[in-house]
């Protein structure tokens, strides 16, 4: 996968897929991707929030569900902490 300033790049050999991840960020700014202890995949977006890919479904989580409400939180720099 490559993130973009035009949406989320899912390519496998040389063909281009479309999966739930790649529909769902297809208008967003992605900054940033990481893959946690669980292999879950995860999207920084410019604005949006932060998207988790985990067993073929996507979820999307903002400042409601606790997120720093500027942007810069949800950009590029994503790690696994000491909790996962």
């Amino acid at each position: 996968m490559d993130s973009t300033d035009r949406g989320l790049s899912h390519m496998h050999g040389e063909t281009f897929l479309q999966d739930v991840a790649t529909a769902e960020l297809a208008q967003m700014k992605v900054f940033g991707i990481h893959e946690d202890s669980d292999g879950g995949l995860w999207f920084g977006t410019r604005n949006n929030g932060l998207f988790r890919l985990r067993d073929g479904r996507i979820a999307r989580f903002t400042a409601e569900d606790g997120l720093p409400a500027t942007p810069s939180t949800t950009s590029s720099r994503m790690e696994t902490d000491t909790c996962g």
